[in-house]
């Protein structure tokens, strides 16, 4: 039961992440964009481009989590 209950866990963390992922998706492109989207049709090297600062900004954040969790957990052994 206990490996039902650590796949339910993973499986419900993978959707949370799917969520969270749609939705930062969105509003970098409502901040990119704008709200009515690009007023053309982006090439594929635009879209790269969005994507790869879309990257360098999770990137930084999980590097913040990690850090701080890091940080925060030294003095707790």
């Amino acid at each position: 039961m206990e490996g039902f209950d650590q796949n339910n866990q993973r499986s419900s963390i993978e959707q949370q992440i799917q969520h969270k992922m749609e939705e930062l998706a969105e509003l970098f492109a409502q901040q990119q964009l704008g709200a009515d989207g690009p007023g053309k049709e982006l090439t594929f090297r635009e879209i790269e481009e969005l994507g790869y600062q879309l990257c360098q900004l999770t990137a930084q954040e999980f590097k913040s989590a990690v850090t701080k969790g890091k940080h925060g957990n030294e003095g707790s052994s």
